[in-house]
């Protein structure tokens, strides 16, 4: 079966769809993003908040470096992901600060299953997979797909890049710069 044919790949702090006319409102793109190596302080078990109420368990560890779901409120993957990666899931992943991707496809060929790969380029490490479909009837269409992504994870400063594959064949990527605010 041929592979779809990527148009676009992007990446943004929020996407919108108008009702009316059914247009993507892609708002806040970016390809570079800056982190700081303070990490905040742990929170204390059992502490109550200010407001005389505990805070509730977050799927999320989060340190002004990196934000991203835990390994144990993950769901279970029927493919098993890169070694080192993340299996995550649009659910897992739709919090505050997260961004979107917008994709836009043609040549799709009836459901087509796709993967999204955020990658170290220095290292080669993937540090997180998301998987999900697209279907088009006609190959001629263009599809757009809205997906949302956790926070990047920014071990350290350089350049990552978010992948877009077909059948585990490379559709294309967008390079991502990360940026430590605490080295000046």
């Amino acid at each position: 079966m041929p592979k779809p044919v990527l148009q676009a790949l992007v990446l943004a702090d929020h996407i919108y769809q108008d009702k009316i006319t059914g247009k993507k409102i892609i708002a806040g793109t970016f390809n570079r993003v800056c982190f700081s190596r303070m990490k905040r302080p742990p929170e204390q078990p059992g502490v109550e908040s200010e407001f005389g109420e505990r805070p509730s368990p977050s799927p999320f560890q989060s340190t002004s470096e990196t934000a991203m779901p835990s390994s144990a409120s993950l769901p279970p993957s029927s493919s098993s992901p890169p070694p080192g990666a993340r299996r995550l899931t649009a659910a897992d992943v739709q919090k505050a600060g997260s961004p979107y991707t917008f994709i836009s496809l043609t040549d799709v060929h009836g459901s087509t299953p796709l993967e999204m790969r955020y990658r170290d380029l220095s290292t080669g490490a993937v540090l997180f997979g998301i998987s999900f479909q697209v279907a088009s009837e006609d190959p001629l269409d263009t599809v757009e797909a809205v997906v949302p992504v956790p926070p990047l994870p920014t071990p350290h400063a350089g350049v990552f890049a978010l992948e877009l594959l077909a059948e585990n064949e490379l559709l294309g990527a967008l390079r991502i710069t990360a940026v430590d605010t605490s080295e000046k």
